[in-house]
């Protein structure tokens, strides 16, 4: 099981999960993930892809295919980094995109270069209607909380409900163990939280979040 879980965090860290990468993965790390995946369909619930918007941009037709074949299995993909909320949900759900990850300072219109075609506003209910959830990150105030939910932004991560930290060996070997279980048992993943690597602070509802604060 640890072998499983350690070839899992390879293949993540080749295709730039949670690494902020900006380039689409080469096609022989795509072929292997492939080759991989299909022969541990068990762990697609519990498993969640993570590229840049700049990375997803830049993929190829072979990336895509490869994206395709993946959520064809039940793998999905999450898209952070957002610099540009000109959101195009429909073509991202039919690639498997359920999960988009925004700072909360561009969600907020805090940021002066943001590129959009949408009021920040309604950029979380435009997703939704897609099937996308939205998770604000970086957030390290009770008070952006706030302010997020007023733009109806029900998912929030950052340094306010965990600070980053290495994912111990013991959790990878757990992670594998339950691998083994069927689809129905095991756990859905949730972007942030992968095999490999630091995660990028704590995941949290936002509504129960500002009503502990």
């Amino acid at each position: 099981m640890g072998q499983l879980a350690e070839s899992v965090a390879r293949h993540e860290t080749a295709l730039g999960r949670d690494r902020g990468a900006s380039a689409a993965p080469p096609a022989a790390v795509a072929a292997s993930l492939l080759e991989f995946m299909e022969a541990n369909r068990a762990l697609a619930p519990s498993q969640v892809f993570e590229f840049t918007q700049n990375a997803v941009g830049n993929m190829g037709p072979m990336e895509h295919e490869s994206l395709a074949t993946l959520a064809e299995r039940g793998f999905r993909f999450s898209m952070d980094n957002l610099t540009d909320l000109r959101a195009q949900p429909r073509e991202s759900t039919a690639r498997g995109f359920r999960f988009v990850k925004a700072s909360a300072l561009l969600l907020l219109n805090r940021v002066s270069n943001a590129t959009t075609n949408i009021h920040p506003a309604d950029f979380s209910d435009l997703l939704e209607r897609f099937g996308i959830d939205l998770i604000a990150e970086q957030i390290e105030s009770e008070s952006i909380v706030i302010d997020l939910l007023d733009y109806d932004v029900r998912f929030g991560q950052g340094f306010l409900f965990s600070p980053p930290r290495r994912v111990r060996t013991e959790a990878l070997q757990g992670a594998a163990g339950d691998a083994g279980k069927s689809a129905e048992e095991a756990p859905a993943g949730q972007p942030g939280e992968g095999a490999a690597g630091t995660r990028a602070g704590g995941l949290a509802q936002l509504a129960g979040a500002a009503g502990r604060s």
